[in-house]
């Protein structure tokens, strides 16, 4: 019965597909300032926002996604809702106030 089972659970997984697997491809350092400047996550690929530093003591890092509303994810000071992953074909604009760099990882999603 034992076997019999196992054999189910492992036929039926064989049908589940997953989304792809990750494999690192480089790092990037990207400007953030009070222009907002906007990238392009290629497509295949998938960014892990991974830091910022902020030229301010009092600065902050929003980002804003496909044209959306900011979202404040770190601040100079110390708190951060970070890392943030973001989809191949994303829109992503780096809103700091005053000016900063922003550190992303960029992944190939392999299939």
């Amino acid at each position: 019965m034992s076997n019999q089972m196992l054999f189910l659970v492992f036929f039926c997984c064989g049908f589940l597909v997953a989304q792809g697997n990750l494999q690192f491809n480089q790092v990037l350092v990207l400007d953030g300032n009070q222009n907002t400047p906007t990238y392009t996550v290629p497509s295949g690929k998938v960014w892990k926002v991974e830091s910022a530093t902020i030229s301010s003591g009092s600065g902050y890092l929003a980002l804003s996604i496909n044209g959306s509303g900011a979202a404040i994810v770190s601040y100079a000071n110390g708190g951060n809702n970070l890392p943030f992953w973001l989809p191949g074909g994303t829109l992503i604009g780096f809103y700091i106030y005053q000016t900063g760099k922003v550190s992303v990882l960029e992944f190939n999603v392999i299939p």
